[in-house]
């Protein structure tokens, strides 16, 4: 993937406009021609015409999205041509848009608009001007806008195709200004289209030969269908938004989330153990009916039935209650309101003190968890408008924001894993001696029942029936004890899974240390790439973390 330089630019004192509680970003990625005055319908003339067509998609896009309370964002670069038509349609629709530039500004304004397209440079000059300005026309609709410039060689056409990849690595629809006629040439439109129908991406082209707009991909663009967006849902459905539910920002979300979590995960937590130890109760009682049985079948009296029966209901009932907590933990989602909740609350954790070093549109969630990238990036840019820019050019302005986050998210986090794991050390090596004494102990009597029982299927009982006469001991020996060691380093298993103490007593040592190293690295850092880069890869690790996290819980291995 080639790498941008985010310059951070932003739009200040936004409103979270919402009818929920976050509003998805969606992206629609645009490339089209640029002028070239030999072709007829590359005139610049004939791409300023499309401006309507243009429109129409794009009005007709916003409002398919607009109907589930998300907001559209316009991804394309600002060359000269339909680029610039698009950018300035958004402009005057006070749509977001995210700006991707092949060289660095100066470079391209330079070396990009010459000859045909130099009547082009002053609208450019004025969009460049207009994303990088905290003044906007009006406080209503947009929330902010971001530059980023392609770090990939500024040679052509390799700048070029490096910004087609980003364009198609976070569009959900694709527009371009195409003559399906042209030839293809490498980072062009045409290039563009092709890849698009590789990654079955949905596709409108309008043809500036004679203003068609077509269909070019099988399926059309459907909110429905687009990855990441039943996130929102869930989260809306798990926090109790609805239409006319708004959250206060993006601080009052992050708190309901942190209260549904915290709740569900207690409820969670008891039920789970609860469950399993009716369950292994009930083992209990079983082993212990069986041997009552044994001892009573001599003379069984009425008391004795009466024993039995008890123990049978006794044990009914603790199945009975195991089941029905198993059964109100899937009727309320227990454990689907507390992963989804915990994890957007990490997410978020994490964008609090790295927002101003991480580019919103390309966090590394999306490639590793891509359902929940477009949640990411949603709350980034939420962020990223509530918050003053990071100043890239002042020293001072970027070492306060390094110490920052060193100390709201890395000290931080040092502190939740050596906790954690001081936590688990405890009741783990508790829980790993009981299983490491049941577990011989179950094969110890399991093998005498075994020895036992075989002598008298052998010699039909005329050897061995003495050895298993019908008292107490041999009712404990034979009968329980092979039930309930096997019951014990079970239940000492499920325990050990349940509470993840593996994981947390080895693993979270290992993060304590990794963060540690990144912590003295980034003390000696001044510069702001490689500030980003220490960043991104602390994130990322950190990430990492909690996606095995919630793979294990989601497996039933820990809780």
């Amino acid at each position: 993937m080639p790498k941008v330089t985010f310059l951070n630019v932003q739009r200040p004192n936004s409103t979270l406009c919402s009818a929920a509680f976050m509003r998805p970003c969606f992206m629609v990625a645009l490339s089209g021609h640029r002028p070239v005055g030999a072709k007829p319908w590359r005139t610049s003339e004939r791409l300023d015409a499309v401006r309507g067509q243009l429109e129409r998609e794009l009005s007709k896009l916003e409002e398919e999205v607009e109907a589930v309370g998300g907001e559209l964002h316009l991804v394309c670069s600002v060359a000269a041509g339909a680029d610039l038509v698009a950018c300035e349609i958004a402009r005057d629709r006070e749509m977001p848009m995210h700006l991707i530039l092949p060289k660095p500004e100066e470079e391209f304004l330079a070396e990009d608009f010459g000859g045909d397209a130099a009547a082009w440079r002053d609208r450019a000059v004025s969009i460049l001007d207009h994303v990088k300005s905290g003044v906007r026309p009006s406080e209503a609709g947009e929330r902010h806008c971001t530059l980023r410039v392609v770090d990939a060689p500024s040679r052509e056409p390799d700048c070029y195709e490096a910004v087609n990849f980003l364009l198609l690595d976070v569009a959900d629809v694709l527009l371009t200004v195409n003559f399906l006629g042209g030839a293809e040439e490498t980072g062009g439109t045409a290039h563009v289209t092709r890849q698009a129908a590789a990654l079955g991406l949905p596709h409108v082209n309008v043809d500036p030969a004679d203003g068609s707009t077509g269909l070019l991909s099988e399926a059309a663009f459907q909110v429905s269908k687009v990855e990441g967006f039943p996130v929102f849902e869930r989260l809306g459905d798990h926090l109790g938004y609805d239409g006319g539910t708004e959250a206060e920002g993006i601080e009052d979300f992050a708190e309901r989330l942190d209260q549904a979590a915290n709740h569900s995960s207690k409820r969670f937590r008891t039920f789970t153990k609860r469950a399993i130890c009716s369950h292994a109760a009930a083992g209990f009682i079983a082993a212990l009916a069986a041997s009552c049985y044994h001892v009573f079948k001599v003379d069984l009296a009425e008391v004795s039935y009466w024993l039995l029966a008890l123990f049978a209901l006794v044990e009914l009932l603790l199945v009975g209650y195991g089941f029905f907590l198993e059964f109100k933990v899937g009727r309320d989602h227990v454990e689907g309101v507390w992963l989804d909740c915990r994890f957007a609350r990490e997410v978020i954790r994490g964008l609090e003190s790295a927002a101003p070093f991480l580019d919103p549109l390309f966090l590394k969630i999306h490639r590793h968890l891509p359902d929940w990238g477009r949640f990411a990036t949603s709350c980034a840019l939420e962020m990223n408008a509530r918050r003053e820019p990071l100043r890239t050019d002042d020293p001072v302005a970027i070492a306060q924001a390094r110490d920052q986050y060193i100390e709201g998210r890395i000290q931080d986090q040092i502190g939740y894993f050596t906790r954690e794991k001081k936590r688990a050390a405890g009741p783990g090596k508790a829980f790993v001696k009981l299983a490491h004494l049941a577990s011989p102990a179950a094969l110890l009597a399991v093998g005498v029942a075994f020895v036992a029982k075989a002598g008298i299927a052998i010699d039909h009982g005329h050897t061995w029936s003495a050895v298993f006469k019908g008292d107490w001991s041999n009712a404990l020996l034979f009968l329980f004890l092979p039930v309930f060691f096997p019951l014990l380093a079970s239940l000492s298993f499920a325990f050990m899974a349940h509470f993840d103490f593996g994981r947390r007593s080895l693993g979270y040592g290992v993060m304590v240390e990794t963060l540690e190293h990144m912590e003295r690295r980034l003390r000696t850092q001044e510069t702001l790439p490689t500030i980003r880069r220490t960043v991104s890869w602390t994130e990322e690790r950190l990430l990492a973390e909690n996606i095995e996290w919630l793979a294990t819980q989601k497996s039933g291995l820990g809780h």
